[in-house]
């Protein structure tokens, strides 16, 4: 036992050795992304791997869960009724971005709900710890390199202390969980104090989400889903049969009825959608060209859904 002991000891250590030689390396190219040596020297003063950031690398949820269990989970009955409080208590401003940026105020508390249950869980892991341990790990080493980079001239803009930017273990952030590339891209300091809080400041929070959106092309008051029913001889062909996932085939609702699906007749029919019938799931949906804009934000049917869904259900609530 003390033999294995001493090997499990030489193998963390050459470990922490590699980490601390990646780490080096990587500030210098820090260095050529014209970035202070000061901020370099404060973000790495600490910096550690995080294991269990790369154990939650390999163990993502959304690809072992159904999507009825998934919906059932994030679309519960508090998380709507919690959403409809948040939106009455923020009605004012959410109203006041929805009209400027021309988005659906239940869609920017349903995010906020999916994404943060309404703020509450932002996440408490440093980014800079965790973008480092996700490069550092190498099965996705450019992607968080470059976010990482991000991250660095954030904290060199003055937009946070390194000490206060904390998010999720795969360094998103803040209310709405940025990236740090989507904060340096889309986030808004909406009331005008120097600052883009997507941490603390909720006209912050909202304009910023709003603008992603807007930015990545969503249609104002158009659906995000139909629930449907598929008819008994309906033709296979047109979804994949070994997933019955097929997303690519696009119709309009008057086409999707005469294969015997049948809409809301409140919806325009000229509208596109697809298909979509998840796997070991009771349900079918046609989803619109804002299910697909809401995957340019994370790109998980069930993400998409989730969201739209529970911005159906708050939305119904409020009106």
């Amino acid at each position: 036992m003390k033999f294995i002991s001493l090997i499990l000891i030489f193998f963390s250590l050459a470990i922490a050795k590699d980490f601390n030689v990646w780490v080096e390396n990587f500030k210098k190219e820090a260095l050529t992304q014209n970035i202070s040596q000061k901020t370099i020297n404060k973000a790495f003063k600490d910096v550690k791997l995080l294991k269990v950031v790369l154990k939650a690398d390999k163990n993502q949820p959304e690809k072992k869960v159904s999507l009825d269990n998934y919906l059932k989970k994030i679309v519960s009955k508090k998380r709507v009724s919690n959403g409809v409080k948040k939106y009455k208590k923020n009605s004012k401003i959410l109203n006041e971005i929805s009209k400027k940026y021309s988005i659906d105020s239940s869609v920017i508390v349903a995010l906020w709900g999916v994404e943060t249950l309404y703020g509450k869980v932002t996440g408490n892991f440093k980014i800079i710890d965790a973008l480092t341990s996700l490069a550092y790990e190498g099965r996705r080493e450019k992607l968080f390199k470059k976010q990482l980079i991000y991250a660095l001239k954030i904290i060199d803009k003055g937009y946070i202390e390194h000490k206060n930017m904390k998010g999720s273990w795969a360094g998103a952030m803040g209310q709405c969980q940025f990236m740090p590339s989507s904060f340096l891209t889309y986030a808004i300091d909406y009331n005008k104090d120097g600052k883009r809080d997507i941490w603390n400041d909720k006209k912050d929070i909202f304009a910023s989400m709003a603008n992603y959106l807007k930015i990545k092309g969503w249609k104002f008051n158009e659906p995000i889903f139909s629930s449907v029913k598929l008819p008994k001889k309906f033709n296979k062909k047109l979804v994949n049969n070994k997933k019955l996932v097929n997303l690519k085939e696009k119709k309009s609702l008057k086409e999707w009825e005469k294969l015997g699906i049948k809409v809301d007749k409140n919806i325009d029919k000229n509208l596109k959608a697809s298909l979509f019938v998840p796997k070991n799931s009771k349900n079918s949906y046609l989803v619109y060209k804002n299910f697909f804009n809401l995957k340019k934000w994370n790109n998980s049917n069930h993400f998409a859904l989730s969201v739209g869904l529970l911005a159906q259900k708050i939305s119904k609530k409020i009106m």
